[in-house]
């Protein structure tokens, strides 16, 4: 809320640009109460961004959903990913030919697993409120605009099912799955929970304006039970408008 308040003091001087991402990607989840079974498969995304900038400061807006299929040792599983929202607010520091964003961001994850053939219907969920620092790296290399960015948390709020390896059940409701994901919040620092993402971003790289997007990213925890989750992302991303400033 903090950071949304913010982006109203740039908006009138900013200039604002939205940007479709269409997205694959690559996960290995490893759930404790996956019996150490890694799952590994492709997902599918479509996101959003909406960006306000000035000559010095920047406010960011992200949301995306994505699905997809996971394997281990012959079994499947049905994946769900959702980041309603995540809010950057960013500082300039000017270099000569570069430009570093610096600023907090926050950001909520769902991310939903089914998996039919092993638990009979049980359901897993990773629910992460996550804020921390976020760095962009803008630059140019070969007359090609270049940016780098990293996320990484430092303090989240997150919801976990309980380990209980005998307990069968569906959660395929929508109210079921809304009520599930957001209970037993609780709050987490590095040692529990932790996310770093790291982006690399060829800007036009194609005569219609298409931008190529390579992430890697990364989440922990530590908590019970514990799941780590690995990504490879490669993304299009498509310049949907741009309106600058009349100052």
């Amino acid at each position: 809320m903090v950071l949304l308040l913010l982006s109203v003091g740039i908006a009138a001087n900013a200039q604002k640009m939205s940007y479709l991402d269409l997205s694959v990607n690559y996960a290995e989840l490893k759930d404790q109460s996956n019996y150490g079974l890694i799952f590994k498969g492709p997902n599918v995304q479509v996101g959003y961004t909406f960006d306000l900038k000035t000559t010095t400061r920047r406010f960011r807006f992200e949301s995306e959903f994505g699905f997809g299929a996971s394997f281990a040792r012959g079994i499947a599983g049905i994946n769900f990913n959702f980041k309603p929202v995540q809010l950057d607010y960013l500082f300039a520091i000017d270099f000569s030919n570069s430009t570093l964003w610096i600023g907090p961001y926050a950001a909520v994850r769902y991310n939903y697993h089914l998996y039919p053939e092993l638990h009979s219907g049980h359901t897993y969920w990773f629910t992460a409120i996550d804020i921390g620092p976020c760095l962009n790296f803008e630059t140019q290399v070969l007359e090609k605009q270049v940016a780098v960015n990293l996320v990484t948390t430092i303090y989240s709020i997150t919801s976990r099912p309980a380990y209980e390896k005998e307990d069968y059940f569906y959660f395929l409701q929508f109210s079921d799955i809304l009520k599930n994901a957001n209970s037993d919040l609780s709050f987490s620092l590095q040692d529990k929970r932790y996310y770093v993402e790291l982006d690399f971003v060829l800007k036009d790289f194609s005569p219609k304006g298409w931008s190529f997007i390579y992430t890697l990213s990364q989440s922990f925890y530590e908590g019970s039970p514990k799941a780590n989750y690995l990504t490879n992302t490669i993304s299009f991303r498509k310049q949907l408008g741009m309106k600058k400033s009349k100052s």
